[in-house]
């Protein structure tokens, strides 16, 4: 399961995307949106159309939580100064390896620290607009289910009625 998503400046190489999950590290010689785009393309998700809808349930704008899934909600974290325009200075750290937030890093549950460059306070408030979203989309999913359950049970009675008719 991934764990976070940071950019990073790589001696010899340049601009970097860290991708850490539970068990292992991917480097990628590529820029944040890349490797973002990659990541959201292993969970069969285009990114852009999620940004658009975590935007809309959360109203944060460009600094939205992103929900790739029910148990992978990326926080948008300033883990860096970017040195050239185009760099990105943002990370993502899933919602749910979070276990504590410092004065000046973040505390993961697998106990390696992710180091920011922001105010706490807002880094603090986007996790919680997360757990709002996380709870948002759960009610989701689960009214999906109830919907696609009541369907079913609609036509379970009617072939029931089809075969007592018969």
């Amino acid at each position: 399961m991934l764990v976070c998503i940071k950019p990073e400046y790589k001696e010899g190489v340049g601009d970097c995307t860290i991708l850490i999950y539970e068990r292992d590290e991917v480097v990628l010689k590529k820029n944040i949106r890349y490797g973002l785009r990659q990541v959201a393309k292993q969970y069969n998700q285009d990114i852009r159309e999620l940004k658009y809808k975590c935007n809309r349930i959360t109203n944060l704008g460009k600094l939205t939580p992103i929900a790739l899934s029910s148990d992978t909600i990326l926080v948008p974290i300033k883990v860096r100064t970017p040195r050239v325009h185009r760099d990105g200075g943002y990370g993502y750290i899933n919602l749910f390896f979070i276990e504590q937030v410092y004065e000046n890093f973040i505390l993961l549950n697998n106990g390696s620290k992710i180091f920011f460059v922001e105010n706490r306070r807002s880094i603090i408030k986007r996790i919680n607009v997360a757990k709002n979203l996380s709870s948002t989309i759960l009610k989701i999913e689960y009214s999906n289910i109830v919907t696609i359950l009541n369907e079913v049970l609609k036509l379970n009675d009617k072939l029931e009625t089809i075969i007592l008719k018969r």
